[in-house]
C-alpha cells in the first residue's frame, strides 16, 4: 500500500493541517467568549482546574524531547505569572481533601502537575514556582529514576531525531499495513512513522519497549545518545528539601499503561512504585497519576486499595468539583495557548454550553 493510501486509511492526508477547521472555528469562538467578556458574566462556578505539564525547556536536554511534551521557557514562565496572579493555585493535596470532605473548591482554582520527572523540574520549572509561590505535584515513574535511564519516548524521539538513515521498515502499524517503508525525508512519513512507534512503545511491557528501540536504532542508526533527561534519587532528595511546596507523586514504577494491564502487573507496578518511594523519600506516596492518562475501573479500583488518597488521569471533562471522583481526577493539557488557558481556568467556564467548553 502506498504511504498516501496508508495515511488516508489511518485517517490522515499528506497535506493535512495541524488543527481541523472545525476545531480552529471552536477556538476562535473560546477566544471570542474571553476576551469579549461574556465568560466573566456567567456564573463563578466553585471547580477546580488540574493542569498537567512534563517538561520545560532547558540548554542541551529539550531538543532530545518531543515538542509535544516540552514547553518553552518564555510560555511556562508566562503562564505561571498570569496563574500566581489572577487565579487561585492550590496543593493537590488541598483540593483531595475538599473533595474528602464534600466541599466545593473555591472559584478559579487550579492545580499544577507534572508527570515523569525530568530534570528541568529541579533546576528550572521549581525556581519558577518558588518565586511565585505556587505549590505544584511532581509524579515520578520510579525505575527511571533509579536506573538514570531516559524513558522509552524520549529515547525513541532522540533516535528519530538523529537518524543517518532515511529509510525505516516498521514491522507493526496502527491498525493499517505492516511491513510498510517510511521515507523520514518526507515530514508526513516522519510523523506518521514516529506516532506508530510511540504507540507500540506505550503498549508494549520493558522487555518488548527495549527490543522495539533495538530494531528502530539499528535501521536509522542515530548519530547522538541523549544526555540524561530524568532527575535521580539525589536531584529527587535535593528538590523537595530544597522546595517544600513541591509534592512527590507515583507515576508507577515503568511507566505501563495500566488501562491494558492485568490485576497482577498493575499491583507489581504499584507495589514497586510505592516501595521506591518509601525507601528513597522515606515517606509514602499520596497521589497516583496514571500514565498516559489511561485507566480503567479495575486500575481505579486497584489504586484505591493500595492506599492512595487520589489519581489523575483523564483528559476531560476538565472541571473538578464536589462530585468528581478522587480517583479519577481529569486534567487539562497545558500545552495551549495564552487565550485558552485564561479560558479553561476561568471561574465562569464550567457554566459555558458543553460543546464549547470542551477542549479539541
Amino acid at each position: 500500500m502506498a504511504i498516501s493510501a496508508l495515511l488516508k486509511a489511518s485517517g490522515r492526508t499528506e497535506t493535512q493541517v495541524p488543527i481541523s477547521f472545525r476545531r480552529h472555528v471552536k477556538r476562535l469562538a473560546q477566544g471570542f467568549v474571553y476576551w469579549s467578556g461574556i465568560e466573566g458574566c456567567m456564573p463563578r462556578r466553585s471547580s477546580a482546574v488540574v493542569l498537567m505539564y512534563h517538561s520545560v525547556e532547558m540548554p542541551e536536554a529539550s531538543k532530545y524531547i518531543d515538542p509535544a511534551w516540552s514547553m518553552t521557557l518564555k510560555c511556562f514562565e508566562r503562564q505561571i505569572r498570569f496563574l500566581a496572579r489572577r487565579r487561585h493555585v492550590i496543593p493537590l493535596s488541598e483540593l483531595v481533601e475538599l473533595l474528602k470532605n464534600g466541599r466545593e473548591p473555591k472559584p478559579g482554582s487550579v492545580v499544577l502537575t507534572f508527570d515523569d520527572g525530568y530534570k528541568d523540574n529541579f533546576y528550572v520549572v521549581a525556581p519558577i514556582l518558588r518565586h511565585y509561590g505556587l505549590p505544584a505535584t511532581i509524579s515520578l515513574a520510579t525505575d527511571y529514576v533509579t536506573s538514570g535511564e531516559n524513558q522509552p519516548i524520549d529515547r525513541l524521539y532522540a533516535i528519530f531525531r538523529t537518524h543517518t538513515r532515511a529509510r525505516i521498515k516498521l514491522p507493526f502499524s496502527d491498525g493499517v499495513e505492516v511491513n510498510t517503508i517510511y521515507d523520514l525525508r518526507q515530514p508526513s512519513h516522519w510523523k506518521l512513522a514516529y506516532q506508530i512507534c510511540a504507540q507500540q512503545l506505550s503498549q508494549s511491557t520493558r522487555e518488548q519497549r527495549e527490543q522495539i528501540l533495538a530494531y528502530i536504532e539499528q535501521q536509522l542508526e542515530p548519530t547522538k545518545c541523549p544526555p540524561r533527561l530524568i532527575l535521580n534519587w539525589q536531584e529527587v532528595r535535593e528538590l523537595t528539601r530544597q522546595y517544600p511546596e513541591i509534592e512527590i507523586g507515583a507515576h508507577t514504577a515503568q511507566h505501563v499503561d495500566l488501562s491494558v494491564a492485568d490485576a497482577a502487573t498493575i499491583r507489581e507496578e504499584l507495589r514497586k512504585c510505592i516501595e521506591d518511594l518509601e525507601r528513597e523519600m522515606g515517606v509514602r506516596p499520596r497521589h497516583f497519576c496514571f500514565p498516559y492518562g489511561r485507566s480503567n475501573s479495575l486500575a481505579r479500583r486497584l489504586v484505591a486499595e493500595a492506599g492512595f488518597e487520589s489519581a489523575m488521569g483523564p483528559s476531560g471533562p476538565f472541571a473538578v468539583d464536589a462530585s468528581t471522583s478522587a480517583y479519577c481526577l481529569p486534567r487539562v493539557n497545558a500545552h495551549i495557548s495564552g487565550t485558552q488557558l485564561k479560558f479553561y481556568t476561568h471561574p465562569g467556564f464550567t457554566a459555558l454550553p458543553r460543546w464549547l467548553a470542551r477542549r479539541g
